[in-house]
């Protein structure tokens, strides 16, 4: 869902939706923020280090990846119950708010492609 320049210059929060639910996410400090992209760079660059080195190239796609994609999400989203939201959503459903998530999280237009290359493995 595509947000409004109202909407990210007021810091609504991020609506999402896991196991059929709407969540709503506040936006992190700076500093959290910071934190929170410095973990997302390190996972990417654990993923294609893994990917070039490793002949098991599928256990890094289809375990891997959906795992880190996990905890890159509620690393940002630290109001969620994490037990709960995997009881209840899909992984497809995850993507979509890991994806929303990462439009968030950037709004000084950092680069999208790189980062959204994650979920997409998943489909």
């Amino acid at each position: 869902m595509e947000r409004t320049e109202e909407q990210i210059l007021f810091q609504d929060p991020l609506k999402v939706i896991l196991g059929g639910k709407e969540y709503s996410l506040p936006p992190l400090t700076i500093a959290e923020a910071r934190v929170w992209r410095k973990k997302l760079v390190e996972a990417l660059n654990s993923i294609t280090q893994r990917s070039s080195e490793t002949s098991d190239r599928f256990s890094t796609l289809l375990i891997e990846v959906p795992e880190m994609t996990s905890d890159l999400f509620f690393a940002y989203a630290k109001t969620l119950k994490r037990e709960e939201v995997e009881a209840n959503a899909t992984e497809g459903e995850l993507v979509i708010a890991f994806e929303q998530v990462v439009d968030y999280a950037r709004p000084l237009a950092l680069t999208k492609g790189l980062t959204t290359a994650i979920p997409r493995a998943l489909q």
